[in-house]
């Protein structure tokens, strides 16, 4: 689940799996003894007095120890040295294995600061059931504190080793707090208190700095006393062996073996303390994970939340908003056609009339036109092309186009203003592209031509209705002046020209509502794609919001799930950890 995360957390999965490994192992491991302290302290110097063994582990005057080493028992005395990621990169004898501890050494200066694990295997009792590891002391530089605090995870309990001639500097209690919040045991060995003039006031200097942290009271050592008493052991004779025990109680060695063997690991439970150690780290890591995965149910509740509101406002601003606008502007597009095509039809409806009346104001002429028209093609033609530039004289065809033009341009105002005031009112949107209105002068420009045609084609018709060769008008003079009756009758026909003209009134009226309809469909369709272009980016929008929605309750769902297994496992961990041993 670590690439689903959203931020860095204290402690992944992956990190976490490796660190439940590495506590596994130490489990399966012998028990893991850090000595830890400021530079100079005389860590090295007390591993090696414990140990017997002269100058095993470097030390010096000057900050000396750069890798974390580790002392293991082996009867078969080596040493190996590890690269940060646990590969060998170096065997040979102790001497050569430990000069890359040493930051005096070329080998130290390259190894230091870079994870470095040097691992000296010893044969000595006191590593049968312990695995001692030296680290680089703090103060001296960053590289060698942050080697320090990274051992303290390696290691089952601490010795605090504190310079009995200034004990409690700023640096030990730093240490004192990483090892209280990983709950390791600590027993302080106060050094150099031979060179001290009040040796009691160095131990109780330690008591009172780190009292609350340690387990038993801080054990005062003579490092030099230590090494001495053990080599005369070694050699002595009865009455000098005595002595050489005697200095070596006094040298505080008895009382640091016991606070090994009974404050760290427990008389005769170290099993069981180890047990519960092992669980105790791993409840930690599951405290960390838990934490992890409840921050990171809820930023993904969050983010749903916040999804659905996102959604919610895109359909609102769909249904609410825009949905509306496109029927109340196809209402007023239906007004401003109207209106200029009422206008068209009553200047057709005049023009008409005006025709009308020089058409029977000629009879004679049209009438032989006519009746030549019935039997000739060629007639026929011209006759229609002579009334068609008749009646152009009287009504043009731009008339049409300055129709045309005019519904234009009153239809782009108003889709132009309200559009963009619309877009202004439109609330913004994170993730697609916002609606521009612009181009919609351009849209509506496109039609014209389809409007002016519109206009033109039911002029057209009405000529074709009344007045071309087997119109209406025609027809009349026709049968008028066939039936022989001629110029007289014709006089006597003003009722029936006034009969004519109100019949060409009522047909074109009729047209008024089909020429509307027809002109505001063109432009109906240019509002409701600038409406769909409005629309499109808050339905994605909608779209995209309720996956993202979905997609984060489900990842809620999965970080929860994980969090509830976590507690389950800290549960049975704090259980076993409450049962009696």
């Amino acid at each position: 689940m670590d690439p689903l995360r959203k931020q860095t957390p204290e402690l992944d999965f992956g990190t976490a799996a490796a660190r439940t490994q590495e506590i596994r192992k130490r489990y399966e491991e012998p028990f893991r003894l850090a000595f830890v302290g400021e530079f100079k302290a005389g860590k090295s110097a007390l591993i090696n007095a414990l140990l017997g063994r002269r100058r095993l582990i470097p030390e010096g005057a000057t900050p000396t120890t750069g890798a974390i080493t580790e002392v293991w028992f082996a009867t078969e005395e080596r040493g190996e040295v590890l690269d940060h990621q646990g590969n060998v990169v170096f065997q040979g004898s102790l001497a050569e294995a430990a000069r890359h501890a040493d930051q005096r050494t070329p080998e130290g200066k390259r190894a230091s600061g870079h994870g470095v694990r040097v691992l000296l295997y010893v044969n000595a009792d006191l590593l049968r059931d312990l695995v001692i590891i030296d680290t680089p002391g703090l103060g001296a530089n960053a590289e060698d504190d942050k080697a320090t605090l990274r051992s303290l995870h390696l290691a089952d309990a601490a010795i605090l080793v504190l310079n009995g001639l200034q004990p409690g500097g700023e640096d030990s209690l730093v240490l004192c707090e990483q090892l209280r919040r990983t709950k390791r045991k600590m027993v302080a060995a106060v050094t150099r208190v031979d060179l001290a003039t009040l040796p009691e006031d160095s131990v109780r200097a330690a008591k009172e700095a780190f009292g609350d942290v340690l387990e038993g009271e801080p054990i005062g050592v003579s490092s030099p006393r230590i090494l001495e008493a053990l080599e005369r052991l070694e050699t002595a004779e009865a009455g000098e062996a005595a002595q050489a025990r005697t200095d070596l109680e006094d040298s505080g060695y008895a009382l640091l073996q016991e606070a090994i063997q009974d404050a760290l690991i427990g008389p005769g439970q170290g099993s069981t303390a180890r047990q519960h150690r092992t669980v105790a780290d791993l409840r930690e890591v599951f405290r960390r994970l838990r934490a992890g995965a409840d921050e990171e149910a809820d930023l993904a509740s969050g983010a749903a939340e916040k999804a659905k509101a996102e959604q919610s406002q895109a359909l609102h601003t769909v249904n609410e908003i825009l949905g509306p606008k496109v029927p109340w502007l196809d209402a007023r597009i239906e007004d401003i056609v109207g209106k200029h095509v009422s206008e068209f039809i009553n200047d057709l409806q005049e023009a008409i009339d005006v025709f009308i009346d020089d058409l029977f104001e000629h009879p004679l002429e049209f009438g032989f036109d006519s009746i030549l028209a019935r039997f000739s093609q060629d007639r026929k033609a011209e006759l229609n092309q002579n009334l068609h530039d008749r009646f152009r004289e009287i009504f043009p065809d731009s008339r049409a186009e300055i129709c045309a033009e005019t519904i234009q341009r009153a239809v782009t105002r108003l889709l132009d203003m309200e559009w963009h005031e619309i877009g202004r009112q439109l609330p913004p949107l994170d993730d697609v592209g916002g609606f521009d209105p612009r181009g919609l002068a351009t849209k509506v420009c496109q039609h014209l031509g389809e409007i002016a045609v519109v206009l033109l084609s039911e002029v057209g018709a009405m000529v074709l209705l009344f007045f071309v060769p087997g119109g209406v008008i025609v027809d009349v003079i026709w049968i008028l002046l066939s039936s022989g009756l001629g110029v007289h009758l014709l006089s006597r026909q003003v009722p029936r020209i006034g009969k004519t003209k109100r019949e060409a009134r009522v047909r074109v009226r009729n047209l008024d509502k089909e020429m509307t309809f027809r002109v505001c469909k063109t432009l109906w369709e240019v509002n409701r794609q600038t409406g769909d272009m409005a629309r499109a980016p808050y339905l994605e929008a909608a779209t995209s919001k309720d996956k993202e929605r979905q997609d984060s309750v489900a990842l809620a769902e999965r970080w929860r799930d994980a969090a509830a297994d976590l507690r389950r496992l800290d549960k049975r961990s704090a259980e076993y950890l409450e049962t009696p041993a």
